[in-house]
């Protein structure tokens, strides 16, 4: 298997075996928001981040998914 790229899209084999974590697993956290989320990318296939995996296999426990862009925007402002 091919070494684990810094960025890009992997396929969800890809991150099994570079985590050591079952898919099942992988899926459970991601939907738990315990670890990064994969893209889908047809009717039986995911993509996943590599910089996303690499960030939260290094830190698993505090690892945080980003928060979204209108979130951001609106993070401590006064109306």
């Amino acid at each position: 298997m091919k070494p684990f790229p810094k960025e890009g899209r992997v396929r969800t084999p890809q991150v099994v075996a570079f985590t050591g974590l079952s898919t099942s697993t992988l899926m459970r956290r991601a939907k738990a928001g315990t670890g990064p989320a994969p893209v889908r990318c047809g009717a039986r296939s995911n993509l996943w981040d590599a910089a996303s995996v690499r960030e939260w296999a290094a830190d698993p426990e505090g690892w945080r998914a980003s928060a979204p862009l209108d979130a951001q925007a609106t993070n401590g402002a006064t109306a």
